[in-house]
C-alpha cells in the first residue's frame, strides 16, 4: 500500500501490490472514470513523478489500445471490454469491488486470447521496421507511406478501426493516406498524434520529441509528468517539442523546409548553432566530426549541404568560420582558428 497520505483511503482504486504496471493499469481505470476527482488525479500526478511509473502507465496506454484493436469487429468482445471500463462509482471503494472489476477484467482478456483468434489476427498484425545507416523508406498497405532516418525504428499495427504506429526511437516522416474512417495515431513516448491525411514528422531522441508539421493537420496529446492530459492541434509550419521529464511544452513556427532536408538527402542550416550541425552530421557519417573547443558550439551555420557528405561539409564551414580543422582516421576534430 502507498504510503501517500492522499491514497490512503483509496484500496479499491490502487492494488495492494507494489508491481508499477499493476498501479499503472489501476490508475488508467480511474483516470478514465467520469467519477474521478480531483484529489484522485493530485495523487495520480505524485505516483506518476516517481521512477519508473511514467513507462509503466505510457506501457498501459499503448497495451490497451492494442486490445481495443483486437477487438474491432466481434461484438461480444467489444461488451466484454466495455464492462472492463465500467469502474466503480466514489473515491473509497471496498477491496470487493476492486476485485469484481479485475474478475471482469481477467473474463474480457481470457476471451480475447481464446475467442475468434484465427480471424482476429487476420485482421490485426504488426510488422517493424528498423533503418541503418542508409534510412529506409517503407510504402503501408494503406497507400501510406513512413521514411525513416538511419538508426529509427518504427512499429506498424493496423486495425480495421484504427492504424497505430509506434516511433520507439529516431527520426521518421509519416505520409498519410486519408480514410476517415481509421485515424492514422503516431505513439512517441507518452505522447500520441493522430492524423487523417497529412505529411507530418516525428522525432524521438531520448526523453526529447518534437512534432512538426508540413501539410493538413494533426493532433497531439501527451500525458504530462504533473498529470495532465496535454492536447494542441498543428497547423502546417508549426513545430511542437516538450520533454517528457517536464510538464510544459512549447509551440512554435518551423522552417520545414530546412527540417525536412534529410528526407531529400540533404542537411540544410540556417543559423544553426555549430553544435547541432555536426550533430546532424554524424547521424550519417563514417568518420565523426568533433569539437575540440566548446566555445565553438553557438557559431551560427548557414548552408546547404549532402547528407553523409562530412569532409565536403568540414572544408566548407572553414572557409567561412574561425576554424582549423584537423583530419584524422577515426574522426575530424575542429578548433578555432
Amino acid at each position: 500500500m502507498s504510503s501517500d497520505p492522499a491514497l490512503a483511503g483509496i484500496r479499491g482504486v490502487v492494488p495492494s501490490p507494489a508491481d508499477a504496471r499493476a498501479q499503472a493499469e489501476a490508475w488508467y481505470a480511474r483516470l478514465n472514470a467520469a467519477d474521478c476527482l480531483d484529489l484522485e488525479r493530485q495523487a495520480f500526478a505524485r505516483w506518476h513523478a516517481r521512477p519508473g511509473n511514467a513507462e509503466a502507465y505510457a506501457a498501459t496506454e499503448r497495451l490497451l489500445s492494442s486490445v481495443d484493436a483486437l477487438a474491432e469487429g466481434d461484438a461480444r468482445l467489444q461488451a466484454l471490454m466495455q464492462q472492463v471500463r465500467r469502474r466503480p462509482a466514489g473515491l473509497v471503494q471496498p477491496r470487493r469491488r476492486w476485485s469484481r472489476w479485475a474478475a471482469v477484467a481477467s473474463v474480457a482478456l481470457l476471451a480475447l486470447l481464446g475467442m475468434q483468434m484465427a480471424s482476429i489476427l487476420s485482421s490485426v498484425h504488426e510488422l517493424n521496421y528498423a533503418a541503418s545507416e542508409q534510412g529506409r523508406r517503407v510504402a503501408l498497405e494503406d497507400g501510406s507511406a513512413l521514411q525513416l532516418d538511419t538508426g529509427s525504428r518504427v512499429a506498424v499495427r493496423f486495425g480495421r478501426r484504427q492504424r497505430s504506429l509506434e516511433l520507439s526511437e529516431g527520426r521518421a516522416l509519416f505520409e498519410v493516406a486519408h480514410d476517415a474512417s481509421r485515424p492514422f495515431v503516431v505513439h512517441a513516448g507518452t505522447g500520441s498524434i493522430t492524423a487523417l491525411g497529412t505529411r507530418f514528422q516525428v522525432q524521438h531522441e531520448g526523453r526529447q520529441i518534437i512534432v512538426t508539421l508540413a501539410e493538413g493537420a494533426v493532433t497531439v496529446t501527451r500525458e504530462a509528468p504533473d498529470g495532465r492530459r496535454q492536447q494542441a492541434r498543428l497547423q502546417p509550419g508549426q513545430e511542437l517539442r516538450w520533454s517528457e521529464t517536464e510538464a510544459n511544452w512549447m509551440l512554435r513556427e518551423a522552417d520545414t523546409d530546412a527540417v525536412l532536408g534529410w528526407s531529400r538527402g540533404r542537411l540544410i542550416f540556417r543559423g544553426t548553432p555549430l553544435a547541432e550541425v555536426v550533430a546532424e552530421a554524424n547521424r550519417y557519417a563514417t568518420r565523426k566530426v568533433v569539437l575540440g573547443d566548446p566555445a565553438l558550439a553557438d557559431l551560427p551555420v548557414h548552408g546547404n549541404f549532402i547528407a553523409g557528405d562530412a569532409d565536403a561539409m568540414v572544408a566548407a564551414l572553414g572557409a567561412v568560420l574561425p576554424l582549423r580543422v584537423e583530419e584524422g582516421r577515426q574522426e575530424i576534430r575542429l578548433h578555432r582558428r
